[in-house]
């Protein structure tokens, strides 16, 4: 079987091959591929894939071989943190992994935290790496003038739209904002006085 992800927004899909050894990025409205992650090693077992929660990152589970001078052939579990935006590898993680990491990550509802199993049957709980962890985080912050500042993780230097409603059912577009070369966005709502709730959502031009 092998690996595969969808994209949070569903519009791209993440595929692993072990010749050549590395991940492959697709678009799915045309197929075009647009980004490879390969990790170098011959003979790597990946398992899993799976996007950090504000798709700017993959992350791969499973092991990679070495030699012992005594014993032979080894392995050791191994999670690779990559960056989607240059196909870079921000991490590596190899605590309390075992011989191999047998799941996908799973992530903590505010994404500071990570959770995978591993061979032996150990399930572990450990902090995001803070490279990772700096873009994936997102933020409502009411100011004392009553503005609504939204800060929110993207893909750096991407255009996004801002939309809003106060009823779940009818959205509009408030305004964009531009993603730092870092992947973080801003962006300053001036119109949200008087309102009882209000929901916020975010796409990126293409």
């Amino acid at each position: 079987m092998v690996p595969v992800t969808f994209s949070p927004d569903s519009t791209r899909i993440a595929v692993w091959t072990n010749l050549p050894n590395q991940v492959t990025l697709w678009r799915i409205s045309d197929g075009a591929a647009l980004m490879a992650f390969p990790s170098g090693i011959t003979n790597e077992g990946i398992g899993a894939i799976r996007f950090s929660p504000d798709g700017t990152h993959l992350v791969t589970t499973g092991y990679f071989p070495f030699m012992d001078e005594i014993y032979g052939w080894q392995q050791k579990g191994m999670i690779r943190f990559w960056r989607i935006s240059d196909g870079a590898l921000r991490q590596m993680y190899d605590a309390g992994t075992g011989i191999g990491v047998t799941s996908p990550v799973a992530w903590s509802p505010d994404g500071t935290r990570f959770a995978y199993g591993t061979y032996e049957g150990t399930a572990v709980v450990a902090r995001t790496p803070a490279a990772i962890q700096t873009l994936s985080v997102s933020a409502v912050a009411m100011l004392s003038d009553g503005n609504v500042l939204l800060s929110q993780p993207g893909t750096p230097n991407a255009t996004y739209h801002v939309e809003a409603t106060t009823n779940s059912l009818v959205w509009r577009e408030i305004g964009t904002a531009t993603a730092n070369p870092n992947g973080y966005f801003q962006f300053l709502d001036t119109n949200c006085h008087g309102c009882p709730i209000k929901l916020y959502r975010f796409w990126k031009s293409q």
